[in-house]
């Protein structure tokens, strides 16, 4: 029992840094123990499981995680042979995770995926085995199965095969496996992770300006002295905003839009001594809520790292990553030209000196 109870806590410490906790219990539908000589080839009675998995990035096609696993038979915690109703051993399996969503939805469902799992057996021999002189020890567990995940809920049929090794009071020596098949249900306890609650004004969408009637004369300055950003940017309230994404378009394709990217990284690093840069993603009203919020996070991540990737001075930091999915839009989300518009990612700049910096309309 202490064996189990170390290894749910080390699995639970990992809870932690995990996407997804889930907590499981199943039933083995059949049990048997084969090729062993000193405890004989037998039918196992059927038992329940109780375990608890951990999963990383399960809204991916392939994704991985970890977990620990309890067996026991009907009342009782050790496994029981059908023929004598002898208690043999108990088992506790922790493992790792690998996980194959076939088919994926929208709103983070995965309806179809395959499974497997690799990893130690630990088992524990009886009060009735030791009597006879017998002693039962762990070793290489696996197993794999298909399942079917939605909402919170997953159904999984899984083979499985736990190792095991015997030993006499004569010494004799002797290895079997137990292999069982059976159903596990489910209910994962995961850590959305939502945006931070924050005063968020959006940033406005441009507008640009009529060209005056009558041009004055004026002094333009040497173009050594000032730098020129996009019109996508507005230096009033320090922001740019990036567009070009499509619909679950993780970074933006558009040409001009790469090329903003570039000319923000290029003006700040030749103007700005220091500051700091707040990303915020947004996305428009297509697709659940659940799925923009993860789909707008993923966007701002990802401009995060376009911005180093085109050159960003390490003396700009990026101060944190927010995402609010299709919660504030910009535009009307009943016309394709107004989606457009609502997926994008602001940059809020904080201490960044724009006084030697215009747009490239002039203003």
């Amino acid at each position: 029992m202490k064996k189990v109870l170390l290894l749910m806590l080390a699995v639970s410490a990992v809870a932690f840094a995990s996407t997804e906790t889930r907590l499981n219990a199943g039933y083995d539908f059949a049990r048997e123990l084969r090729g062993n000589n000193v405890v004989k080839k037998t039918w196992m009675k059927n038992g329940i499981s109780l375990g608890a998995e951990q999963l990383f990035q399960n809204d991916k096609t392939l994704s991985f995680g970890a977990g620990a696993e309890y067996k026991s038979s009907h009342h009782s915690r050790s496994i029981v042979s059908r023929t004598g109703n002898n208690k043999l051993y108990k088992t506790t399996n922790v493992y790792g995770i690998g996980k194959y969503n076939v088919v994926k939805k929208d709103d983070g469902s995965n309806p179809l995926y395959v499974v497997g799992r690799l990893g130690y057996g630990f088992a524990g021999t009886s009060k009735a085995l030791k009597d006879e002189g017998i002693d039962a020890d762990g070793g290489l567990y696996w197993g794999a199965g298909v399942g079917t995940e939605i909402g919170k809920v997953n159904v999984e049929a899984l083979y499985e095969s736990n190792n095991l090794r015997f030993r006499d009071d004569t010494g004799k020596k002797d290895r079997s496996n137990q292999g069982s098949v059976g159903v596990r249900v489910g209910y994962t306890l995961g850590k959305s992770k939502k945006a931070p609650k924050y005063n968020y004004v959006p940033a406005p969408k441009p507008v640009e300006k009529p060209a005056p009637v009558v041009e004055e004369p004026v002094e333009i300055p040497e173009p050594s002295k000032f730098g020129v950003l996009p019109f996508a940017c507005d230096l009033g309230n320090s922001v740019c905003t990036i567009k070009g994404f499509k619909v679950d378009g993780r970074t933006p394709v558009k040409d001009e839009e790469i090329t903003s990217i570039r000319k923000i990284t290029e003006t700040i690093n030749q103007f700005a001594e220091g500051g700091s840069i707040e990303l915020v993603g947004h996305t428009d009203s297509t697709g659940s809520a659940k799925y923009n919020l993860k789909l707008s996070q993923e966007r701002a991540e990802n401009l995060a790292k376009l911005l180093r990737e085109n050159g960003l001075s390490d003396k700009i930091t990026i101060d944190r990553v927010l995402f609010y999915g299709e919660e504030f839009p910009i535009d009307t989300n009943a016309t394709p030209e107004g989606r457009y518009n609502n997926r994008r990612v602001d940059l809020f700049f904080k201490n960044v000196d724009f006084s030697n910096v215009k747009l490239e309309n002039g203003n």
